[in-house]
């Protein structure tokens, strides 16, 4: 199950680094639809803002996005336990 777990721990971080990397060239829809919690980042707006807040703001979208791709991974995971679903 550990092993399991990180795989949907790894794949939350997939497309937040993808928008560090690419931001622009990527699609906004995509980027919510693969990372819901990116709503958090409008809270940034358009001004300058410090460097605190721009690393407060990334990590609590980044946090949340963690703790629901792991809630949608343990809920299929026992989704499958409870259906004995080979893979």
């Amino acid at each position: 199950m550990i092993v399991y777990l990180l795989k949907w721990f790894l794949a939350s971080l997939v497309m937040p680094l993808l928008t560090f990397l690419v931001g622009r060239s990527i699609n906004d829809i995509i980027i919510v639809i693969f990372w819901p919690s990116s709503i958090f980042l409008i809270s940034l707006g358009a001004e300058k803002r410090s460097l605190e807040d721009i690393l407060y703001v990334w990590g609590g979208a980044i946090g949340v996005n963690i703790l629901l791709y792991l809630t949608i991974g343990l809920i299929i995971y026992f989704l499958k336990q409870k259906f004995d679903v080979t893979n």
